[in-house]
C-alpha cells in the first residue's frame, strides 16, 4: 500500500497539483478508511474516520493531501465548513486511492474555501451529489451518480443533482461521470451559477448521461448569469434516467431569466437516441434578449429539434462546428438592438438532413460567414466520428465518444495522440463503468479495435472510459 500511495502523490505533484505541496517530502498525508476513528492519528496504520477529517477538520491544515481507502462511507450528507480551510496555493485535497472503490454516500456539501474533492463515488439518496458552495471547490474524476431521494417527489417538485451550486470564484468540475440524477426534468447532472462577481466557473471534461433532467443546466431567475468556461464535455441521452423515464430535455443549457454573457463553449459533443423527438440539443441564451460575449467553437452537435438554438443574441462567434439534426440544424434569435454583423458564423458544417438549406438559413438570419453543407446518407451523418480527451490530472485516464453512424459490430478507432506500441489499455463503457471492460490489451500501434453491441445506444453511440499504462 505504502507504495501506491507515493505513486500517487508523485503523479499529483507533478501533473498539476501544485498547490499540494513544492515536493513530495514536504506535503503533509492523512489517511482515513472506512473503519477509522475519530481519535485516531491520521497514519496508515491508525487512519481516521471521513467525518473527523473531512466534517470536523482534524489534523487537517492548508496542503494536507486527505487518502480514502477504498470502501463505503456511510452517513451523509457530509459538511466541509469551517472547520476546513485551504488556500489557492496550498489546497487540501481529499482523494480517493487509485484502483480502490472508494464510494461517500448521501452527498457532500462544500462551504470551505480551496477544497478538492478527487476520484470518489458520490451515491445516493442524497438531495445533491456535491453541493458547491465553496471558493476554490474543485471536483476531479468522480463518479457521481443516483442521487435523489427514495421515493418519488410529488410532480412538478425539484429533487437532487449531480452537482449544484456556484456563485464563487476559482470552481473547477472536471472530468466527472455524472449520471442517474434526480426524479423529474427539473433534475439535472450539473445545475451551476455564477455571475460577473466571480471569476468564470470552469466544467471541462466530464460525462453527462441519463439524469432525469438535463446534462449541463446553467440556470437562473434573479442573477444575471455570466463567466462558463465549457470545454470537452460529453453530453447524451438525457433524460432517459431508468428510474422514470422522460422525454428529452437539452443536453445543455446556458441561460436564465436575465441575460448571459461571456460564454466560451468549446470541444464539446451531444447525441440523443430520440434524435428528432427530444427537445433542442443545446440552447444558449433560453428566452431573455441581450446574450453577448459568446464563443462556440469546435464542437460536435448532434439531435434533437435542433442541435444548436442562439437566442436573444447581441454578439458571438460561431465557427469550426459540424451540426446535426433530423429536421431543424440551427435556429438564431436577436436581441431587437442587435447588431447582425456581430454576430459571425464561420467555417461550420451542416450535415444534410433532407430539408436544411444553408443559403435560405443564411439569407434569413444574416449572420456573416462561410460555411458548408456536407452530404450524409438518408439524411443521417455517415461513417465514424471519434472524439478523445485525454484527463489534464491523470493523463492515463481518457475519455472517448464514438459515432458509429453506419452502424457497424465493431470499428477501429485510431488514436495517434494516445496510444502507441507497447501501451497497456483497458476500455470500460460509461453505462457500466465498474463492470467488466469492452476492449482491452497490449497495444500493436495508435489503434484498436471497439465492438460496439454489448450496451444500449450501441451500435449508433457510446461513452468510453480508456485507461492507459505505459512502462
Amino acid at each position: 500500500m505504502t507504495r501506491v500511495w507515493c505513486g500517487l502523490i508523485a503523479v499529483a505533484l507533478f501533473f498539476g497539483a501544485s498547490g499540494v505541496c513544492a515536493a513530495e517530502e514536504e506535503a503533509r498525508h492523512l489517511f482515513v478508511a472506512p473503519h477509522g476513528k475519530p481519535d485516531g492519528d491520521g497514519t496508515q496504520a491508525s487512519p481516521l474516520d471521513f467525518a473527523s477529517a473531512f466534517v470536523h477538520g482534524r489534523l487537517v491544515a492548508p496542503g494536507t493531501t486527505v487518502w480514502l481507502a477504498g470502501g463505503r462511507y456511510e452517513g451523509g450528507p457530509f459538511r466541509a465548513g469551517g472547520a476546513v480551510r485551504g488556500t489557492k496555493e496550498q489546497p487540501v485535497v481529499f482523494r480517493a486511492v487509485a484502483g480502490e472503490r472508494t464510494a461517500v454516500v448521501g452527498g457532500l456539501d462544500v462551504t470551505a474555501s480551496h477544497v478538492w474533492i478527487w476520484g470518489m463515488e458520490i451515491v445516493g439518496p442524497s438531495p445533491t451529489g456535491v453541493h458547491a458552495a465553496g471558493e476554490g471547490l474543485r471536483v476531479i474524476n468522480c463518479i457521481i451518480h443516483d442521487n435523489r431521494s427514495a421515493e418519488k417527489p410529488p410532480q412538478g417538485k425539484p429533487n437532487a443533482q449531480g452537482i449544484g451550486g456556484g456563485q464563487r470564484s476559482d470552481q473547477e468540475f472536471y472530468g466527472n461521470l455524472i449520471y442517474h440524477n434526480g426524479w423529474s426534468s427539473l433534475d439535472h447532472a450539473m445545475y451551476m451559477q455564477n455571475t460577473a462577481r466571480q471569476t468564470p466557473m470552469r466544467i471541462i471534461d466530464n460525462i453527462l448521461f441519463e439524469n432525469a433532467g438535463c446534462g449541463l443546466h446553467v440556470y437562473g431567475e434573479a442573477p444575471v448569469l455570466s463567466g462558463f468556461h465549457v470545454e470537452g464535455n460529453i453530453c447524451f441521452a438525457t433524460s432517459r434516467n431508468p428510474a422514470d423515464l422522460q422525454t428529452g430535455q437539452m443536453n445543455i443549457l446556458l441561460g436564465g431569466r436575465k441575460p448571459i454573457s461571456n460564454i466560451v463553449l468549446k470541444a464539446n459533443c451531444t447525441w440523443h437516441p430520440q434524435a428528432a423527438d427530444s427537445k433542442r440539443g443545446v440552447d444558449v441564451g433560453y428566452r431573455p434578449p441581450g446574450n453577448t460575449n459568446i464563443l462556440i467553437e469546435d464542437n460536435y452537435f448532434t439531435c434533437g429539434a435542433n442541435a444548436l438554438e442562439l437566442k436573444g443574441v447581441l454578439d458571438a462567434t460561431v465557427r469550426r462546428n459540424v451540426f446535426w439534426a433530423p429536421r431543424g440544424m440551427v435556429q438564431v434569435t436577436f436581441a431587437p438592438e442587435a447588431d447582425r454583423s456581430k454576430v459571425l458564423f464561420e467555417n461550420n458544417v451542416f450535415v444534410a438532413n433532407g430539408s436544411f438549406d444553408p443559403k435560405k438559413w443564411l439569407a434569413e438570419t444574416g449572420v456573416g460567414g462561410r460555411n458548408r453543407l456536407v452530404p450524409g446518407r438518408d439524411g443521417r451523418p455517415a461513417g465514424l466520428h471519434t472524439f478523445a480527451r485525454v484527463n489534464q490530472y491523470e493523463p492515463g485516464r481518457v475519455h472517448l465518444a464514438i459515432y458509429n453512424w453506419d452502424h457497424r459490430p465493431a470499428v477501429r478507432i485510431h488514436l495517434p495522440d494516445v496510444l502507441q506500441k507497447g501501451d497497456a489499455y483497458r476500455v470500460v463503457n460509461v453505462l457500466d463503468f465498474y463492470g467488466p471492460p469492452v476492449a482491452q490489451g497490449e497495444a500493436q500501434g495508435p489503434g484498436f479495435v471497439l465492438p460496439m453491441g454489448r450496451h444500449r445506444y450501441e451500435p449508433e453511440f457510446g461513452a468510453y472510459l480508456l485507461f492507459r499504462s505505459r512502462d
